[in-house]
This record gives structure tokens, sequence and C-alpha cells, in this order.
């Protein structure tokens, strides 16, 4: 399809630390460019879903894909967060119609970072057994994003 995809949020963390997804989690986040994805149809990206196995549904009011393994296997899923380019603010932010009544300079609640963190082409990292593409400078692109939690690794209660 042509789309260009970047692990984000835990799965970067867990992409530098473990080469996988975090030890308590089956999730992996990645994100993707809205300027590309806008150009695909999106009936040809669900067909594209549906025959690798994959069910999917686009939650509109957050800009994320969320997919699962068909069959109804839950042993893994993964989110497809949608970011797209501001020219307002000159960052690259969430999309979502949640996220279009937010100012964009609240970049605390629409996790801006600067475009120039995913510039093409990125570094890739090994991750599942296969290489993936990061933003460049490594966690630098969660320091924008949690400007005051970006450096704990938070574990959940349970795994402790």
């Amino acid at each position: 399809l042509g789309l260009t995809g970047y692990l984000c949020y835990y799965a970067l963390w867990g992409s530098l630390k473990h080469e996988g997804p975090l030890p308590w989690t089956k999730r992996v986040e990645l994100c993707l460019r809205n300027e590309e994805l806008s150009g695909v149809d999106e009936g040809r990206l669900f067909r594209k879903f549906r025959q690798n196995g994959v069910l999917a549904h686009y939650d509109s009011a957050n800009g994320i894909y969320k997919t699962a393994l068909a069959g109804g296997s839950d042993a893994c899923e993964a989110y497809l967060h949608v970011f797209e380019e501001d020219k307002v603010v000159r960052k690259v932010r969430k999309v979502g119609w949640k996220n279009r009544l937010i100012p964009p300079t609240a970049c605390h609640i629409l996790h801006c970072f600067p475009a120039e963190l995913i510039a093409v082409p990125m570094n890739v990292v090994p991750f599942l057994g296969t290489k993936v593409a990061v933003p460049h400078e490594g966690i630098e692109v969660l320091k924008y994003m949690f400007p005051d939690t970006w450096w704990k690794e938070i574990i959940p209660p349970n795994c402790k």
C-alpha cells in the first residue's frame, strides 16, 4: 500500500529495550502518516487486512485503526495511530474528530512532535524478528508526547 509506518508509544519503548513489545502487553502501536493514508482507498485497506487474517475497525473519534487476528484470538492486537502535519503549529499531531475540537497548540493532548523526527528515511530496529521503522533520535519523540513522564517505564500493578 506504500504506507510509512513506524513504532510509537509502548511499542517504541519495547523495541529499544526488548526488540519486541513490552513483556506485559499484547498490543503493538504503530503510527501512520495521514498524508499517505488519505491516498489509499479505505475499502482496499480493509480488504488487505482481511486477506491477511486481520479484523480491523476505525475509531474516527481518536484516529486509530484497531486490529486483531480474525477467528477470535486475543493473542495480539495492533493499534495504528494516524498522525498528520499541522501547518499552523508546524508539528505532527494526532487526527480524529475529537482532536479537531482541540486547539492546535494543545500539544500535551494532541501528542505533537516535530515533523523532522519522522522524516524519511527513518532508522529501523529489530522488532519481533523483523526490521521496523522508528522515529529519529530514539525515544526523543516521547519527550514531546509525554513531557512529564517520558522517561518512566510504567509497569501495570499486576506485573510488578
